[in-house]
């Protein structure tokens, strides 16, 4: 599907301009696979650490209508970047801690293995481990999601918004029933979202003794890559190993079946796209 052919309320492209902020975008507008509708644009957007946001951007946030920010990051991550993403309050929008990596995996072994994946390009085998470490992080997205029919706009995040973040905005879409091309879609848009600070990670990467251990130009680029066949490996790996996003959603988050019917049914509207 190319963008440019949506119609009605879809736009030709799900960048929203936030002064200060990269890599931002309504996760919104992609056809149902059946369809019967699509999803919800205005309602979930996704990002990179907003340290950087400026006035017009915290203005810009409170006109979307956002209300929460989730922020994916773990205590022992921001300790170490320190001033480099300090965090930034925004008036009028509630920001949630919910880490999804545990403090006890920082450990020296577990950040050796989890790096390692990136590092050789298994993006896949790091998102297995996202999707068991702290569940109770995801859930409380979820759960602001099944609250209300018209929950509140969010913006969820994580340092580069590609891969915790990436992880549960593909389980949303797929849960909204989105097409798979159209979800490892989503996930790729972070190479062109990433793209104006895409040398300073690259060189922070590269520095970085403590997760890339000297590791060189190439690894680092593995790291930072969003190759939609990951994403496509990953929407394997939920259905084969946990019967799909609904069986992860009851068996992993603890979410009923018709709490997750519920959600699915907050996604989507029956705005249809012109394919």
């Amino acid at each position: 599907m190319s963008t440019n052919n949506m119609k009605g309320p879809f736009t030709s492209s799900p960048w929203v301009p936030i002064p200060g902020i990269a890599n931002f975008r309504d996760i919104g507008g992609y056809p149902i696979a059946n369809g019967t509708g699509s999803v919800r644009k205005g309602l979930i957007y996704r990002c990179a650490e907003p340290s950087k946001i400026t006035d017009a951007g915290k203005e810009k946030l409170r006109s979307l209508g956002v209300k929460k920010i989730y922020d994916l990051r773990s205590e022992p991550e921001l300790k170490r970047l320190g001033d480099l993403t300090k965090i930034v309050e925004v008036e009028g929008v509630e920001r949630f801690f919910v880490p999804v990596i545990r403090t006890e995996d920082y450990s020296p072994q577990a950040l050796a293995k989890r790096y390692h994946a990136y590092m050789t390009g298994d993006h896949e085998s790091a998102y297995r481990h996202i999707l068991s470490s702290d569940p109770n992080a995801y859930r409380t997205i979820f759960q602001n999601l099944l609250t209300s029919p018209n929950p509140d706009p969010c913006v969820i995040h994580c340092t580069a918004g590609k891969d915790r973040t990436g992880v549960i905005c593909a389980l949303i879409l797929m849960l909204a029933g989105a097409r798979d091309e159209d979800i490892a879609k989503d996930y790729a848009y972070s190479t062109e979202g990433l793209a104006s600070m895409r040398e300073s990670i690259l060189q922070y990467l590269m520095k970085d003794k403590a997760s890339m251990n000297g590791a060189g130009r190439e690894k680092a680029e593995n790291m930072l890559s969003s190759r939609p066949e990951s994403m496509m490996r990953f929407v394997e790996i939920v259905r084969s190993e946990y019967g799909g996003v609904e069986g992860y959603m009851m068996n992993t988050l603890g979410f009923t079946k018709e709490q997750v019917e519920t959600i699915r049914c907050h996604l989507v509207t029956n705005e249809l796209v012109d394919l």
